[in-house]
């Protein structure tokens, strides 16, 4: 009877880890956080695609993809391995209420002008539509954000 090996892990090129290690340079850290920690949580629970019994966000393997809303691919995990060799902090990241406005638009971030809050209204008749937005307004909303339908309920 021929002796039998028990089975090998997947090499890290076809494990669900290897979007750690492509295109990337790793640090050591990494490596080790992808290997005991990442790996054995993806074996308990795998991913999975939103979309898949449609196909979408599938991969040509079968395995979960996840994108933008305009199918930009989202990375796992960006760090420094993610960088450009001629990375710098003026060019790529600038600084607030500069261009490339990563940082956002407004010098002070937003510590002098707060995100809008915002929520819908606009599904009832227009006199509760009214009352609704009287409301929000008066619980601190600063910003509305109308939702009109047919008259026909369409």
């Amino acid at each position: 009877m021929a002796d039998k090996k028990p089975p090998s892990k997947p090499s890290v090129a076809e494990s669900p880890i290897s979007d750690v290690f492509e295109k990337r340079h790793p640090s050591a850290a990494e490596k080790e956080w992808a290997e005991k920690t990442l790996a054995p949580s993806l074996e308990k629970a795998p991913e999975k695609p939103i979309g898949a019994p449609t196909g979408v966000n599938i991969d040509e393997h079968g395995h979960a993809r996840f994108t933008t809303i305009s199918g930009v691919p989202i990375g796992r995990l960006y760090t420094e391995a993610d960088l450009p060799e001629d990375w710098s902090y003026d060019q790529y990241l600038g600084y607030p209420g500069k261009p490339p406005y990563t940082r956002g638009i407004h010098a002070t971030g937003y510590r002098g002008k707060l995100f809008t809050m915002r929520q819908f209204s606009g599904f009832a008749s227009p006199e509760e539509t009214n009352q609704r937005y009287k409301y929000l307004l008066e619980h601190g909303g600063s910003g509305l954000s109308v939702a009109f339908a047919h008259a026909d309920g369409l």
